[in-house]
């Protein structure tokens, strides 16, 4: 299409039926049992998952693969994550974290499950279809990991101004994606990711990188309330923070991080990072553009707040080739393509494509 020049549709909203007549599910039914013979996709009844859940040996990811409205419609047990089969195949890794692992797919029509199953299998999974999803009850709750914050404290939108009126030193830290950092932030906030946020604390509070295994206890704080080094000279702490323009009280552990973002778990484990690194006066929140907008804090709404080679988060030749961007789009075919080769024979032979 992008050598041809022709026109990209955008705003399409066109959906399959949402009836789908009892014959032409028949055919497809059909095909999907000749699909799951051929690829010899092994089924699964809830009894044998049940065991696999108990046996504790392998993890064990259960998927609906249906729509949005079908899953909303029945309730199943919480271990059975919502995974839509196109995004499943697309997106895998955001829904399965552990290869090698038992995938179990359920549909309630036999027929997309194992499409689904089909090319997973050829991506290597170990992939099974679930015969009797709504027979799947008395499951464990969906484990949630919920990090032992001490120093952490939530912070509403609608509080910014009062909090950074009390807390004029406050290190502002915003961790939205890129791209919307650049739409409209706060002025004073610098954008942050977690691959970069313990630079940024060392350069802003004075804060070293946390000691790794095998050089000191893992995960220790290694300063101290006042920002002192443990285990360095007397000379060599308090010298720390003086003599560089910005005074000790700047320096301090407990000098006030403010952690901005979208999403409430990822900043808790944002901030879990900052109380390992010694930090003690930590406050996360949630914000939008439009809270930032009526928080009457000053803002800046410039692209050029952050470069472009700064987003690592986001590939600009990805998102702007839907923009009619042909150069754009030239660079992700040339990328895509060019992934095989970044594969090894070991990794290639994990792959089982055709049949």
């Amino acid at each position: 299409m992008v050598s041809a020049r022709l026109p990209l549709e955008h705003g399409a909203s066109r959906l399959y039926p949402q009836q789908v007549s009892e014959a032409s599910k028949a055919a497809q039914r059909e095909r999907a049992t000749k699909l799951i013979k051929e690829l010899k996709i092994q089924t699964v009844d809830a009894r044998q998952v049940k065991q696999w859940l108990d046996d504790d040996t392998h993890t064990v990811y259960l998927c609906d693969v249906r729509t949005d409205e079908e899953y909303a419609q029945h309730e199943l047990p919480s271990l059975v994550q919502h995974t839509p089969g196109g995004q499943l195949i697309q997106a895998t890794d955001q829904y399965l974290g552990v290869r090698k692992a038992k995938v179990v797919l359920c549909d309630t029509d036999g027929i997309r499950a194992p499409a689904v199953a089909s090319w997973l299998k050829q991506l290597g999974w170990n992939v099974y279809l679930l015969t009797d999803p709504f027979v799947l009850t008395g499951l464990p709750e969906a484990p949630r990991f919920v990090p032992a914050l001490e120093h952490t404290k939530e912070l509403s939108a609608d509080a910014l101004s009062g909090f950074l009126h009390e807390h004029p030193q406050a290190i502002l830290l915003d961790a939205r994606s890129s791209t919307a950092y650049r739409a409209v932030c706060l002025r004073q906030a610098a954008w942050t990711i977690r691959p970069t946020l313990a630079a940024q604390i060392h350069e802003k509070v004075g804060l070293p990188v946390l000691e790794r295994q095998g050089q000191g206890q893992a995960g220790r704080p290694i300063l101290d309330r006042q920002g002192q080094g443990q285990g360095q000279g007397q000379g060599q702490g308090q010298g720390q923070g003086q003599g560089d323009g910005r005074g000790q009280k700047h320096r301090r552990a407990d000098r006030p991080v403010l952690l901005m973002g979208s999403n409430i778990g990822k900043l808790k484990l944002l901030a879990q990072d900052l109380e390992r690194m010694g930090c003690t006066a930590v406050y996360v929140c949630v914000v939008v553009a439009e809270a930032l907008k009526a928080s009457g804090l000053p803002l800046a709404e410039d692209n050029e707040i952050l470069r472009a080679e700064a987003c690592i988060d986001y590939l600009f030749f990805v998102h702007d080739r839907h923009d009619g961007n042909k150069e754009a789009a030239r660079k992700y075919l040339e990328w895509e393509t060019n992934l095989v080769s970044q594969i090894d024979d070991q990794e290639r032979n994990t792959f089982s494509i055709g049949f």
